[in-house]
């Protein structure tokens, strides 16, 4: 939980659930593509990796099966991340103070496997469920690993702001 100091405690996921003004709306947009941006090339790194991992067990061309696996990861990444982005940007925006306060992260990861995913089957097979039921499981690690990954960023500014009072008040 984050203290915010105006409204109480508030869940790490709602951080990101402001609903938006018309004026920050350009703001917003290019703060959304920078984050999709920055996941990116994780996502080909992790296609490179597991590319290369397949060739080696496989026996294939190493380069060719690690690039081509690297760029449909990098390609899947966009599709999903990219329609997160979108449904954490709408989800505010259609039930404010809902039930779901601090964990529209997990129902926008969710609905971003399901359509991003879908769309990404339906291209590659024509079985849409087949690619929301893999996405699915999917976001909903990356949204717990980001919530995570959150949750250990505050812990250690809060650790670092505390040792330089320590420091400071010596």
């Amino acid at each position: 939980m984050v203290d915010d100091s105006a409204g109480g405690p508030k869940s790490v996921g709602a951080r990101h659930q402001q609903p938006l003004s018309n004026a920050s709306l350009f703001g917003s947009f290019m703060e959304n593509v920078d984050r999709t941006a920055a996941r990116i090339p994780i996502a080909a790194f992790t296609g490179l990796s597991f590319g290369a991992s397949i060739a080696t067990f496989r026996g294939s061309p190493i380069p060719h099966t690690a690039l081509t696996t690297s760029v449909s990861c990098a390609i899947a990444a966009t599709a999903c991340l990219g329609t997160e982005r979108i449904f954490n940007a709408i989800l505010p925006l259609s039930s404010p103070g809902s039930f779901l306060d601090g964990n529209d992260d997990f129902l926008s990861h969710s609905l971003a496997g399901i359509f991003g995913g879908g769309y990404l089957g339906w291209v590659h097979q024509g079985k849409p469920i087949a690619g929301a039921v893999l996405f699915v499981p999917l976001m909903l690690g990356v949204a717990f690993t980001e919530r995570k990954v959150d949750q250990y960023r505050i812990e250690r500014l809060r650790q670092i702001l505390e040792e330089h009072d320590k420091n400071g008040k010596r």
